[in-house]
Order: structure tokens, then C-alpha cells, then sequence
């Protein structure tokens, strides 16, 4: 489940790492970035409740991760694209991506600044079509909705077209706050809901109606259920039945968004707060961190290298997301090791080298969905414990390994994961730099895209469909000396 409605995207850079991305995360805090909250202090329960727990966890986990905070009333100014409040948005040179997730769980929100410190989102805005909605102020919230066919005793010559129809056109007459619009684009900055209906029709002509609705925030747990609680009424009266559902489901999904609890809550913004860009509010992007000069000369670099032991405010080695607009849906893998051998004269051409990763460490920074994630249906991490990749070919524009120039290119070998392999090709740069010790450091930066479809049989969030069916990676490795 997942999906989003009318208004300029957010500036966001492309998805992936830029083939001319200057410079590595290690020799300062440069591309820690910052980390935004856009608050609207109306008095309302949802702003009372961030100003008093939200902010302070917003805080810590920034603190702890080195990345500075500050906290915006969006009275005072917020650009068009911030639809709503509270709102984080974290920015960096590499970009600018709104945090997806609910504001009450620290773990999904240290994955997203981890993961958007190495690659932000992009700026694609997510297309629904005749769908409810709910449009107020700046903000849009799209509720996607899912009519199952009726079970039961189905009455002859039923249709099912026909059954969904009536269903949409009933629950439309109960709603007040939402309407059914013929399409909708839906920014970061929007929301959006779930909506399931599932109909039952007895030997009596008795109609039972269930009822879900889903946080976009969680695929897996629903907000509010009436599964074992069915509304219910005649087969005749069935209009004013799926009107009475289509009230019920109105009223949860703009209840959880006036909730404090929970981590759904939210305001829209009124539609004349002023809208300076972000560069007038001081929130230009910042210029890309200065390479460190090399101070080793070209005879002083090793062939032999080796992934270096992950420190705590090192990026992720692997990052990963959906591809946009889906790209709200990111994690990380924890534990990664890898080597790289370049050939005479660390030429690149005869290199090999391997990389392997822990995939009980895959992690989206919510246990429920990396539980689900890593289920046997999925990963099955307990039964294919490790995925790798084997590097069989470097294809760069130099020819060997020197300090103080950056070398673009592709890398290609073979990848595995549940037992099945596939040819893997990765947009790859690398650069020899010195680290903050004074020491080699080969940094390694690339980008690839992984079908989760074929052959592995993984199924992704809902929305369009190659953007649900393939992963894309981030690659962010430091390699010291092999024998260090």
C-alpha cells in the first residue's frame, strides 16, 4: 500500500549519487546538513503535542547524528511547497527530502537522515486517479481505496464492475471532508491514506461490511480496523449502508490526522501563509564539501583494499529506496564487508573484488516492517543468510589508481541474493583521498538498480509499477590499506 495530489513538487535532486559528487563524508561535518521543522503553533492538539515530545526527539536524534536542527513557525513564512506542519525537511549539498514517517519514532527518523545525507529524493510527484481526497489550505491528502469483490451468496447475475461502482458511489454519499476527484498529484510535503472495504452477503440477504484504514507511514498495521466489528444492514438498503461506512471512514481518517497520538497528526497550512522561497528564508542549499589535498604521493597507495570498519556517524554503506515517487520507502543494510585488489601498478584493468552483506541487517527503522521484510515470503534472511556481489569487470576513465583525481565509470560482475544470481552493472566512482588521520583512504560512490520482481519473487509498496518493483542502491564505501 502506498500512494499520493495538485502543486509544484519539491526542489529535490535526482535520486542517486551524481557521478560528480565531490568529495567523501570523512573529513568533516560539511554534508552532516541540517535537519528542518516547519511547526504551525495553532493550539491544536497535534502542535501542542509536537511542540512538547516531537521537537525533543527530533533534536536527539539530530544531535546524535551531528546534523544541526531548527525549528520553523510557518506563520512567519514557509515556502509553497510545505503543505503541512508539523514538517521535517532535511537538506544537504546533495540535495533536499521530506522525512516520511511518523513523528514519534526516532528509529525511522535516523534511517531517513541517514539515508538522505547519501542520496535525497527525487522531485516526482505521486499520480492517483479517481480517488477520494481531502484538499484544504496548501495541503492535499490522497485515500486510495480498495473495494473487493463480494463474497458470500452473490445474488444472480451479479456483476462485479457493477457491485464496485455502487460501493464508491455510496461511500461518496457519506463523505463531507473528502470527494472523489478524477486525478490527483500529491508532493512530498502531502499525505495520504488507505481506505479497504470488504463486502459479505448471506444466505438471507444480510450485507456484512469490514472495514481497514492504513497510515501511509505503515503498510502492514492499520490505524483503525472493523474486520471482527462489521457494519450491516439489507442487501435492499445497501446504498444507505455504504454511505454509513463511507461517514465511518471519513471520520477516522480526519480523526488520526487531528491525533497527537500515534505519529500521524498533522495541520494543513492555510492557503495565504506567506510563501518566500527557500533561499530567502536562509535555507539555500549548501556548496559541496572541498576535497582534502593528497599528501602521499602515487607510490604510497596500495592495491590491495579493504572495506573499513563502520564507525558511528559514517553514512550508510548501502542505502536503499523505492524508486520515485515511491522513494519516501528507504532503509539501509547494517553490515556490509567487502575487498578490492587492483591489478600491476593498481591498474584498473584485472581488478576483482567482493562485497557481502548481512541481510538480517536490512532495515527500514521500523521492527514491524523489518520483521515483515524479512519474512520467507520476502528476504528470507534465516534461509539465505548473506547476498554478494563479485566484481568481474572495472570499466573507468583512467586507466590505474592515482591520488587527487576523481575516476567515473561502471563496475560489473554478478549478484546474489536468496540463492539466485543476476548480472549487476553500478554507476562507480572512485577517488584516493586522505582521511582525517592522515592516512589512504579510497573512497568508492555508486549507484545501481536491483528488479525485486524477477526473478525473486518480491513484491514492493503499492503505486506505479516500476517504481514498486525495483530497488535502487546507494553505495558509499571507504576502503583503508588491506593490511591495516
Amino acid at each position: 500500500m502506498l500512494t499520493l495530489l495538485i502543486a509544484a513538487p519539491l526542489a529535490l535532486a535526482p535520486a542517486g549519487i551524481p557521478l560528480d559528487l565531490a568529495g567523501p563524508a570523512d573529513p568533516a561535518d560539511a554534508d552532516r546538513g541540517r535537519l528542518v521543522a516547519f511547526v504551525l503553533p495553532s493550539g491544536s492538539a497535534v502542535a501542542s503535542g509536537f511542540a512538547a515530545e516531537g521537537v525533543a526527539l527530533a533534536r536527539g536524534v539530530a544531535d546524535e547524528l551531528g546534523v544541526a536542527f531548527e525549528v520553523r513557525d510557518a506563520r512567519e513564512g514557509a515556502p509553497a511547497d510545505v503543505a503541512i506542519a508539523p514538517l521535517l525537511v532535511y537538506q544537504n549539498f546533495r540535495g533536499r527530502s521530506v522525512y516520511e514517517g511518523r513523528t514519534t519514532t526516532p528509529e525511522r527518523l535516523r534511517n531517513f537522515l541517514r539515508t538522505a545525507r547519501v542520496a535525497p529524493q527525487g522531485g516526482e510527484p505521486l499520480v492517483l486517479e479517481d480517488v477520494p481526497a481531502w484538499l484544504e489550505g496548501r495541503a492535499r491528502v490522497g485515500a486510495p481505496l480498495k473495494v473487493t469483490a463480494l463474497t458470500g451468496v452473490r445474488p444472480d447475475g451479479h456483476d462485479d464492475g457493477a457491485f464496485e461502482a455502487a460501493v464508491r458511489a455510496g461511500l461518496a454519499a457519506g463523505f463531507d471532508t473528502l470527494r472523489f476527484v478524477d486525478r490527483v498529484e500529491l508532493r512530498r510535503t502531502d499525505r495520504r491514506f488507505y481506505l479497504d472495504v470488504h463486502s459479505y452477503r448471506d444466505g438471507a440477504g444480510r450485507l456484512f461490511v469490514t472495514t481497514e484504514v492504513y497510515s501511509q507511514f505503515h503498510c502492514k498495521e492499520p490505524v483503525f480496523s472493523r474486520l471482527g466489528d462489521p457494519l450491516e444492514g439489507t442487501w435492499d438498503e445497501r446504498a444507505a449502508l455504504y454511505a454509513e461506512v463511507g461517514r465511518v471512514l471519513e471520520r477516522v481518517l480526519v480523526g488520526t490526522a487531528a491525533s497527537p497520538d500515534g505519529g500521524d497528526g498533522f495541520e494543513p497550512l492555510p492557503a495565504d501563509l506567506p510563501a518566500p522561497a527557500w533561499d530567502a528564508l536562509g535555507l539555500a542549499l549548501p556548496p559541496a564539501p572541498e576535497r582534502p589535498a593528497p599528501g602521499f604521493a602515487a607510490a604510497d597507495l596500495p592495491s590491495a583494499w579493504r572495506l573499513r570498519a563502520a564507525r558511528p556517524d559514517d553514512p550508510p554503506r548501502l542505502a536503499f529506496h523505492f524508486l520515485s515517487p515511491l522513494d519516501g520507502m528507504r532503509g539501509e543494510v547494517g553490515q556490509v564487508e567487502g575487498e578490492l585488489v587492483l591489478g600491476p601498478d593498481r591498474a584498473f584493468a584485472g581488478a576483482a573484488g567482493w562485497v557481502e552483506a548481512a541481510v538480517a541487517t536490512v532495515s527500514m527503522g521500523d521492527p514491524a516492517l523489518d520483521e515483515w521484510i524479512q519474512g520467507e515470503r520476502r528476504l528470507n534472511g534465516p534461509g539465505f543468510p548473506r547476498a554478494r556481489f563479485e566484481l568481474e569487470r572495472l570499466a573507468l576513465d583512467a586507466d590505474a589508481l592515482a591520488f587527487g583525481r576523481l575516476t567515473t565509470g561502471v563496475a560489473t560482475g554478478t549478484f546474489t541474493l536468496k540463492g539466485l544470481s543476476v548480472p549487476l552493472t553500478m554507476r562507480l566512482q572512485l577517488e584516493a583521498v586522505v582521511d582525517d588521520a592522515g592516512g589512504p583512504l579510497l573512497v568508492a560512490q555508486g549507484a545501481f538498480e536491483l528488479p525485486i520482481k524477477d526473478p525473486y519473487g518480491m513484491e514492493g509498496p503499492g503505486g506505479p509499477e516500476r517504481a514498486n518493483t525495483t530497488l535502487a542502491f546507494d553505495v558509499e564505501f571507504p576502503l583503508v590499506p588491506a593490511g591495516d
